[in-house]
């Protein structure tokens, strides 16, 4: 479903034969998630996705401020650049988060390991 319909207690109870509600993102701010308990299901979810998102976005931290990608490129043709790819350490770096829903409370929880 999108995100500009609600599924809420009366829309879930009137789709008699309905098996999934299905989201193309995260979250499920739009579905009435404490009307049943299959639907409650879908928040714990979520959240899962959440935690891999929020470990993704770490993981590109890292990449970035180490330069993973170029490194790889770089010695894979051959090269050894080791002092350009030298990077910096995200110890000690001001990370900023727009929002603190799901995902961002995640990312801030586990970048508590970078101070």
């Amino acid at each position: 479903m999108r995100s500009a319909v609600q599924a809420d207690a009366e829309l879930i109870e009137a789709a008699k034969s309905i098996r999934v509600i299905g989201r193309g993102r995260v979250g499920v701010d739009n579905i009435d998630v404490r009307w049943q308990p299959a639907a409650a299901s879908c928040d714990e979810r979520s959240r899962a996705s959440a935690v891999s998102v929020a470990e993704l976005t770490l993981g590109l931290m890292i990449a970035m401020a180490r330069h993973i990608s170029r490194a790889d490129q770089t010695t894979r043709a051959g090269k050894w650049e080791k002092k350009n790819l030298q990077g910096t350490e995200l110890a000690g770096k001001t990370l900023g988060i727009i929002g603190l829903g799901r995902i961002g409370t995640e990312t801030a929880r586990r970048a508590h390991a970078f101070a």
